[in-house]
C-alpha cells in the first residue's frame, strides 16, 4: 500500500509571507495596488472600471456626431437649393 506524499512546494507555499486563506465575509487587510475607478456602487453591487471600459463607445459617439453634422449640412444644401424631396 502506498502512502500519500505531500506536494514538494506545500511547505514553501505555507510559509509564504502573504499566503492566507481568504474568507468572503472578512477583509484581507492588504492595501490596494492602485485606486480603481468605480462605475457604479449600490448596497449589494460594486462595478469597477477596467482599462478599456473608460473609452468604450467613444468611437461610436464620434462617428455618430460626424455623421449627424454631415447629414445636417447636406440637408441644408438641399433646402437652400429649394429641393425639399429626399434624394433617395
Amino acid at each position: 500500500m502506498t502512502t500519500p506524499r505531500p506536494h514538494p512546494l506545500a511547505q514553501r507555499l505555507a510559509a509564504a509571507l502573504d499566503g492566507q486563506r481568504l474568507q468572503a465575509d472578512q477583509p484581507t487587510g492588504a492595501p490596494l495596488m492602485c485606486m480603481p475607478e468605480m462605475e457604479e456602487q449600490t448596497e449589494h453591487y460594486l462595478s469597477i472600471e477596467h482599462g478599456d471600459s473608460a473609452d468604450r463607445g467613444m468611437l461610436t459617439g464620434a462617428l455618430g456626431g460626424m455623421g449627424g453634422h454631415s447629414a445636417a449640412l447636406l440637408h441644408s444644401c438641399f433646402f437652400l437649393k429649394g429641393d425639399l424631396k429626399m434624394p433617395c
